[in-house]
């Protein structure tokens, strides 16, 4: 006779497991994730378990910001250099200008009229191949556009002005005044003009050029001013 009890019991899978194993399982699935969690944490936290590394970055940090200062300092200085150099040229160099533009005498028919340029160096230093280009002439009008270059009739030579000097220019007119002159002269259909250049040198080797125009707007008088154009100085 078969004994019903020898019979193994069948495991039963709706059961729960008991907790101790509950917790244990729990534990075992969390112990990695926070050592990963450890790993992720940033790694300045652990310096000092590096400390040469820590300490080479910081010199590598703390050379990069002398390095940029030391290039913002020098541009700085060079910038204070070329505006003290500019300032210096600006001073020092020479200024060369026109004064007191008038004729020889007051216009007198069967007389070659002449026009009288004082050339004046208003600068610290001298004007070094200074060149002198002009012309005189009655004129119903001056040309348009820019300053004629050529031809150019009258002066021109190379000299040297000291600072506060001047030097003389004087130009004939080219004929005798005649009495239709005249008389076209007090019409204002004719004026009697004077322009050209004037180009030298400063003791740096720079090259600087005036422009001057000079017209006779009073007949009655020896005086010339400024025309409307051609009066420039660099």
């Amino acid at each position: 006779m078969i004994n019903d009890d020898s019979h193994q019991k069948e495991p039963n899978c709706d059961s729960e497991p008991p907790e101790s194993e509950i917790h244990k399982t729990d534990e075992s699935n969390t112990k990695p994730n926070k050592q990963k969690e450890d790993t992720d944490q940033p790694t300045w936290r652990g310096w000092h378990r590096k400390p040469e590394q820590f300490f080479a970055g910081c010199i590598a940090a703390f050379t990069l910001i002398l390095t940029a200062s030391a290039i913002y300092q020098a541009c700085v200085m060079q910038r204070q250099l070329e505006t003290m150099e500019r300032t210096l040229t600006m001073e020092e160099r020479a200024w060369v200008t026109i004064r007191q533009p008038m004729l020889q005498s007051p216009l007198t028919v069967g007389e070659i009229p002449g026009i009288y340029l004082r050339v004046q160096n208003s600068g610290r230093s001298p004007a070094l191949k200074l060149r002198i280009r002009h012309t005189f002439g009655i004129l119903n009008k001056l040309p348009d556009g820019p300053m004629p270059e050529e031809p150019i009739m009258g002066e021109e030579s190379l000299s040297v002005i000291a600072p506060g000097e001047y030097m003389r220019s004087v130009g004939p007119l080219g004929s005798p005044l005649t009495e239709v002159d005249l008389a076209r002269l007090k019409r204002a259909e004719l004026s009697i003009f004077t322009y050209g250049t004037v180009t030298y040198f400063d003791i740096f080797d720079t090259k600087h050029r005036t422009t001057f125009c000079l017209i006779l707007r009073d007949i009655t008088k020896t005086d010339l001013s400024p025309c409307g154009k051609w009066n420039e100085a660099d």
